[in-house]
Order: structure tokens, then C-alpha cells, then sequence
């Protein structure tokens, strides 16, 4: 079974979030799995341009990466040599995997792929949810609509089906999709990385570990925080993740409105070991997303054995509902401080929701599993 992945970006461009790490890791599982794969990419890394090799080889874990050159517009990742890779190369492959939107490296893939008849499906990573299709000012509204309806209609009109990482993208798609033609895949984790949680004697952080970004919900996180303060000062709130939008300068200025200086602290992006250093000593995780396809970092803290408190536009929130391993607020202020509240002041509670979390990740959140249902799915597609 001969793959091809297209993702416009991919590591180490950590900046650009849970994509980048969570289609590597579909294809290194897809590879331990017996499944031959390869991502054609570029070489974006916000303004900067990655230091890879261009137009080769490059081996990650088994999976054959090919990166290649971005040119203007950067805004839509043009990239003439990826064009020409795939005019000369897409017919050696049996199926394409397609991840994300609105960009070159999507419309160029799913156009050869209807030229040359393999099949192909689109993972449209949150980007069809309707809360995000409201998302930033007038003119950027319309412009996403209008490439939906000019360009994008037909490059998913021509998918044999469309993924999806939980039911729940598939029901706030604008794009109406039939059940017929929706693949439920989610995201995974390889649990081994994420060792449980031992006793701690932190109990007060509240972790926010997410891009510092309009959409995850800051903006009521930070005054939620001042209302946790009034009943429970020894909280503490730690964020972490990267500021690619310089976004942070307004969280700063709500800070000091709310004079928290003493109880928010800002560390910038933390990988690795840190990463889960942080998610395991947080008393809880938090995320009020306006909009998230899926909630990378939810999984992780729950497989560290963290308990959550996540808003309703998360679409894995009722996953995290059934299995009782966190609490769903809606996106108001009051609902969020009383979520992180009941989790600080009943830690009894918030341990055994965490345990449930860890429960979750092994039945349904690991690589295998994940793997196994992909390969499934590539297998009934090929043999249409």
C-alpha cells in the first residue's frame, strides 16, 4: 500500500501546532503498521524557511519525507517545486491523504489527483468549522467563503471522503458531508511518552498549554482566573506555548487590568521533557477554545493523568464528557472559574478524573489504534 501525505508544513515547524506533530505521528505508526508512506511538504517556517534538505530524501522515522521550496505568496504557501513533484510523481501512489485548507500545497494535491484518477482523501483539520469560518475581521470572512465556494468546493466535491478527528468536526462542518462519505479517525499519542502523574504537593497550578492565539480563548480565561483568585488565592495559573501572532501584549494588558502580575506567569513554548514536566505537575488543565478541531494537548494532559476543564467548541468535549475525565463549560466567564474551581477544591475528585483521562488515551487515543482504523480505511478505499 503505497501513500502519499500532504501537509503545507511539517516538523520541526512546531509553530504552526497540533498538525505538525500528530500527521508525523499517523505516519510513523502507518509505518510500523506495514503501510509505505510518504509526505511531500515545504520548507515554511513562518517568515523563515526551514534549514532541510530540498527536493530529497529525508528518513523520520521511517517515513519518507520531501521537502520543498516556498515562494511568494508565502501567505499560500506556493511552492512551484512541490507542483512539479507532484505532476511528476503522484501516479506512482495508490492514495493520498490530504491535511488541511485554503492553501497551494491542498488545491495543487486533490487537482492532479482527479487528473490522474487516485483516489484521495482531505482532513480539513477544524478549518470547516463554522465558529472558525467567523473568525477574524470582514474582509477575511469573506475571503475564506469565496475560496470555499471558487476553489475548495471542488477540491472536497472530489475527495472519496473526507476525515474527520471527532464526530463532532464532522457536525459543525459548513461543508455538508454525508456519514457515507465521513472517515471518524482522531488524533493519537504514543502513552509510553506520557509516564501518569505521581503524587504531587502542587496542587494550585492551572496549566494553559496552547499557541498564544485569539481562538483559545484567553481573552476569558484571564479574567476567570481573577474570579478563581477571590476564592482561592493560592492558585496559580502557568501558560505555555508559542506567540506567533504577537498576540500576547493584549493578555499582558489584561493582566494588569486584573492585577494578576503575581499569580500568571508566561513561559513561552516548552518541548519535550519540559512539555511534560509542566502537564504532569498542573493541578489541571485548561482550555476555553472559541474553536479546536480536536484538542491535541487535552489528550496529552489526560494521559498524564490531568483532569481538564475545556469549553463546548472542543470537539472531542464529549469524548471527555462520557468518559468523566474533566469538566465542559460553555465560553463564559463565571462557568469557566467555577469548572477550575470545583477541580482545585475537590482534588480527591479531580485525581480519580484524571485516572479516567488516563483510562481514555489507552482505549481509544493511542497510535496503534489510531493506525489500525487508517489502515482500514486506505484498504476499503483502494479496493473501490
Amino acid at each position: 500500500m503505497r501513500v502519499l501525505q500532504i501537509l503545507p508544513y511539517y516538523q520541526p515547524a512546531y509553530r504552526y501546532g497540533g498538525p505538525v506533530k500528530s500527521v508525523h505521528g499517523l505516519n510513523k505508526a502507518l509505518v510500523e503498521a506495514g503501510v509505505d508512506v510518504t509526505q511531500f511538504t515545504t520548507n515554511i517556517d513562518g517568515t523563515q524557511d526551514l534549514d532541510v534538505p530540498l527536493g530529497e530524501e529525508v528518513l523520520l522515522d521511517g517515513v519518507k519525507v520531501y521537502y520543498y521550496s516556498v515562494q511568494a505568496p508565502r501567505s499560500y504557501i506556493y511552492s512551484f517545486q512541490l507542483k512539479q513533484a507532484l505532476h511528476k510523481r503522484l501516479s506512482t501512489f495508490e492514495l493520498v491523504h490530504i491535511h488541511g485548507l485554503y492553501v497551494y500545497p491542498t488545491t495543487a494535491a486533490a487537482h492532479f489527483c482527479r487528473h490522474h484518477q487516485i483516489p484521495y482523501l482531505i482532513a480539513p483539520r477544524g478549518m470547516l468549522d463554522h465558529d472558525a469560518m467567523q473568525t477574524g475581521n470582514l474582509v477575511k470572512k469573506s475571503r475564506k467563503r469565496a475560496y470555499l465556494n471558487l476553489m475548495e468546493k471542488a477540491n472536497l466535491d472530489g475527495a472519496t471522503a473526507l476525515h474527520f478527528t471527532a464526530e463532532e468536526e464532522r457536525r459543525r462542518s459548513v461543508y455538508e458531508c454525508s456519514k457515507e462519505r465521513s472517515v471518524i479517525v482522531p488524533n493519537g499519542l504514543d502513552v509510553a511518552d506520557f509516564p501518569l502523574k505521581e503524587e504531587s504537593d502542587d496542587t494550585d497550578t492551572v496549566l494553559f498549554l496552547s499557541r498564544i492565539h485569539s481562538h483559545k480563548g484567553l481573552d476569558l480565561l484571564i479574567p476567570a482566573f481573577a474570579e478563581v483568585i477571590q476564592q482561592h488565592p493560592r492558585a496559580r495559573l502557568r501558560l505555555v506555548g508559542p506567540d506567533n501572532t504577537n498576540y500576547f501584549p493584549q493578555i499582558q494588558a489584561l493582566i494588569t487590568h486584573y492585577q494578576l502580575h503575581d499569580y500568571v506567569q508566561y513561559d513561552g513554548m516548552l518541548l519535550g521533557e519540559e512539555k511534560i514536566k509542566a502537564l504532569q505537575q498542573a493541578a489541571l488543565f485548561v482550555l476555553p477554545s472559541f474553536s479546536e478541531s480536536f484538542g491535541m494537548s487535552i489528550v496529552e494532559a489526560l494521559a498524564c493523568g490531568t483532569p481538564v476543564v475545556i469549553s463546548d467548541r472542543v470537539n472531542i468535549y464529549r469524548e471527555i464528557e462520557a468518559a468523566q475525565c474533566g469538566v465542559v463549560t460553555r465560553r463564559e466567564i463565571t462557568e469557566i472559574a467555577n469548572g477550575i474551581l470545583f477541580l482545585l477544591q475537590h482534588p480527591a475528585e479531580a485525581k480519580q478524573m484524571g485516572l479516567r483521562g488516563r483510562a481514555l488515551v489507552e482505549e481509544k487515543f493511542t497510535w496503534t489504534a489510531v493506525a489500525d482504523s487508517m489502515k482500514s480505511v486506505y484498504q476499503s478505499i483502494i479496493e473501490k
